[in-house]
């Protein structure tokens, strides 16, 4: 056989040659490109068998998910120790955008009316009582006021004054419940209706309440000696000294009240219709006013 006859006789066994090429190897072909080219196909075949045998799967001709709807390949989203999917962000997002419910915001409405109420009563009882210490705070600073002038030895117009003095007259028409005053006019142990005695201040509590229907009262206390005195009463200073001499009405005049008959005078500041109450004594030994939260026992 020639050349070219073994030439064409290897030309017609190329496709037999690439079928065997898996159990034998080309020692029949003389061509070194096609000897080449079959143990590739060789190798390839191998390869596929291998990859068939560790993955039986592999050959199912279903097709596979795509990764947004295959669970397995749904993202997980690490924060702090736990994961969420794409599905429980999507609910709290949702629930961010529905808001409340009817039965939330009514139950707030009403939590927020009742301490509305309870903190509006709470303002307007410690208003009430604000204004009831203050008024009292007043009427104890209004008695004390002649006694600070008497001691520091206060002059009127650079002149030395022999007493200074407090009138006591609440519910008397217009004039001021407490009016205190030099005793520098003519008549002495008095205030002068002329007005020659020097006035200081005038207080009055039955404006200090800013409730008409509820006003202050500046009362006697209901003892044996004060039942025996009226309005209006006096209490005056000696400059210097600042020794208590007490007047009062007694029957139809204004008498002198000895500290061996009353030792000392007790008052009673009150609003009407309420529970405010407080106590002031007036000692006649020291001359000294001194307010009580609750009623004394001397």
């Amino acid at each position: 056989m020639g050349p070219r006859a073994m030439r064409v006789a290897n030309a017609s066994q190329i496709p037999m040659l690439l079928l065997a090429s898996r159990s034998t190897a080309p020692e029949f072909c003389a061509d070194p490109t096609v000897a080449e080219a079959s143990a590739t196909t060789a190798r390839m075949g191998q390869s596929a068998e291998r990859s068939r045998s560790m993955h039986p799967r592999s050959t199912s001709t279903t097709a596979p998910l795509p990764p947004s709807k295959n669970p397995k390949h749904s993202p997980k989203i690490k924060k702090g120790a736990l994961q969420y999917t794409p599905s429980l962000l999507y609910n709290q997002a949702m629930r961010k955008v529905l808001g409340f419910t009817l039965i939330e915001v009514l139950l707030v409405i009403t939590v927020i009316g009742i301490l509305s109420v309870a903190a509006l009563s709470a303002y307007m009882n410690s208003t009430k009582t604000f204004a009831f210490v203050s008024g009292y705070k007043d009427v104890v600073a209004a008695l004390r006021e002649p006694r600070s002038y008497a001691v520091g030895s206060q002059t009127v117009d650079g002149n030395t004054v022999q007493r200074f003095g407090v009138k006591i007259s609440p519910d008397k028409g217009s004039e001021p419940d407490f009016i205190v005053f030099a005793d520098n006019g003519l008549k002495p142990f008095e205030l002068d209706e002329d007005e020659s005695d020097k006035i200081y201040s005038k207080t009055e509590i039955d404006g200090l309440s800013g409730d008409p229907t509820l006003p202050y009262l500046f009362e006697k206390e209901d003892s044996t000696a004060m039942k025996s005195i009226e309005f209006p009463i006096y209490l005056f200073y000696e400059t210097g000294t600042g020794n208590l001499s007490v007047y009062a009405k007694r029957g139809s005049a204004v008498t002198f009240i000895p500290a061996s008959e009353m030792r000392y005078l007790s008052f009673i500041f009150n609003q009407t219709d309420t529970d405010f109450i407080r106590y002031i004594n007036v000692f006649q030994t020291s001359g000294i006013a001194e307010g009580f939260d609750t009623k004394p026992t001397l």
